[in-house]
């Protein structure tokens, strides 16, 4: 559960930090923040379970970092945060 907590800290962390920085390229900044988080916090936080073998476990992590930075992004650019 520790990892979990970690794992939604890094998202909203990351999620604002980039937001924040000009995008200048090509892509949609709903698609390009959320595979940028996903891919620093599975480097810097870790994965929720341990080997090399996916799992039901890496969905639900995947899953739930997409959608979560996602969801930032859209209350973000509609200012309810």
């Amino acid at each position: 559960m520790n990892q979990l907590i970690l794992i939604t800290i890094s998202v909203f962390l990351f999620t604002i930090l980039l937001n924040n920085i000009k995008n200048k390229s090509n892509f949609s900044k709903f698609i390009i923040i959320p595979v940028i988080v996903a891919m620093l916090t599975k480097y810097i936080v870790g994965d929720l379970d341990s080997g090399y073998t996916w799992s039901v476990i890496d969905i639900f992590y995947w899953l739930y970092i997409f959608v979560l930075s996602y969801i930032l992004l859209l209350s973000m650019d509609y200012k309810f945060i």
